[in-house]
């Protein structure tokens, strides 16, 4: 694993690539056109991160707590988000297709233009009230 604690860290367009960042704490930092593709992201945290336009393509977010963060034209593609927190979460405009959100929570969450029938599979998830009108 790089780092357990990452918190507040300006990392914008930094590559993680297939990187171990299982648990890591990334709380807060800009992390904007960052690439996570098939990175292990399992379990980690991402509260009020900025995420714009990052990359997450076949990375496993398992848990992860993307609690407030800014996803804004992120790419998601083929990523596994299980039971992950999207909770207020900004995904407007994200590329979601064949992303896995089983049991993922999108409570307040934005959706707009994210496409969420693209995914893989929303099964039990916590859909926002903006997609079920």
């Amino acid at each position: 694993m790089l780092s357990d604690n990452l918190t507040d860290n300006e990392l914008i367009s930094i590559d993680f690539m297939s990187a171990n960042l299982s648990k890591a704490n990334l709380s807060g930092s800009d992390m904007s056109y960052a690439r996570f593709t098939d990175a292990n992201l399992e379990g980690a945290i991402f509260y009020k991160t900025n995420l714009d336009s990052a990359r997450f393509d076949g990375a496993c977010l398992i848990d992860a707590d993307l609690t407030g963060a800014n996803l804004q034209s992120a790419r998601l593609q083929r990523a596994n988000l299980t039971n992950a927190s999207l909770v207020d979460a900004d995904l407007t405009g994200a590329n979601v297709s064949d992303a896995d959100f089983t049991g993922a929570n999108f409570t307040g969450a934005k959706v707009s233009y994210a496409a969420l029938q693209t995914a893989a599979c929303l099964d039990n998830a916590l859909l926002p009230s903006e997609y079920l009108e």
